[in-house]
């Protein structure tokens, strides 16, 4: 039973995480309130818009989280320098890409 809680966990965290960028720049856009962020038929036409640049920036974001993790296991102590570090990085290179990959799904321009 947890072996298949763990996959859904796992399932589950990866779509919230596909979504989470443009949920994030709709609710930016918009300012009307919290619960623009959930607007999934706005969201998912907002992705459809620039779908090839938005999964290949979440695609590149999760592979180098992983990278990541693995550095941070692998070496004993300096993992966790290098972890941190490399996740500073990480965060700051994809808020930069999902910004401007979310600025172009909003302006409806390719």
């Amino acid at each position: 039973m947890g072996v298949l809680f763990l996959i859904l966990g796992i399932g589950f965290g990866l779509v919230a995480f596909f979504f989470l960028p443009m949920a994030l720049a709709f609710y930016g856009r918009e300012e009307d309130s919290f619960w623009t962020a959930f607007r999934w038929s706005g969201i998912v036409e907002k992705i459809w818009v620039v779908q090839r640049d938005y999964f290949a920036g979440w695609l590149a974001s999760v592979i180098f989280f992983l990278i990541l993790l693995l550095v941070r296991v692998y070496f004993l102590y300096l993992g966790w320098i290098l972890f941190a570090l490399g996740f500073f990085y990480l965060t700051l290179a994809a808020g930069y890409f999902f910004g401007r990959v979310c600025r172009v799904s909003m302006e409806g321009r390719r």
